[in-house]
């Protein structure tokens, strides 16, 4: 499995992962509104702005999708996710360990880190796994039931 740049047509087959507002809400935040566009659904990903990358297989076949930036001097990592069909497979570690292995060169970070929602059971337990543990965030998140997540990958 290897990462690549996404591009506008990754972004437009994600759109039908996300059928509802609480799917959507889950996934990116509160940036992203529904019901979403094609036009604006890409623009609320900002691919120009922030390192967005889709996880491939041999084939080429889109697996799972991912952005990082740094904040706080940390790589974040944001909008983690699995195609619906292949989930509980083990591929979102190797996205988060590309995400952070690329990001970490990138930005020249010694910790990662991520929000999830607490009730986002599989995606918490998933980081958990992969190491991240809950922390103070240095401000309020103005997001109900969303927690931060860092890791050291030095």
């Amino acid at each position: 499995m290897h990462l690549r740049a996404a591009d506008e047509n990754d972004c437009i087959y994600m759109m039908p992962w996300f059928q509802s507002e609480e799917l959507l809400s889950s996934w990116a935040g509160p940036g992203i509104s529904f019901p979403f566009t094609s036009a604006s659904f890409l623009s609320a990903l900002k691919l120009n702005g922030i390192a967005s990358r889709v996880l491939t297989n041999r084939e080429g076949e889109f697996l799972a999708f991912g952005q990082y930036y740094s904040r706080l001097g940390r790589c974040h990592l944001g909008r983690l996710v699995v195609h619906p069909n292949l989930r509980g497979r083990g591929i979102s570690h190797t996205l988060l360990e590309l995400l952070i292995k690329e990001g970490k060169a990138d930005i020249g970070a010694t910790q990662a880190s991520l929000f999830v929602l607490n009730d986002n059971h599989a995606a918490k337990c998933s980081y958990e796994k992969f190491g991240f543990e809950e922390a103070e965030y240095p401000e309020p998140i103005n997001f109900p039931n969303c927690i931060y997540m860092t890791k050291s990958v030095a």
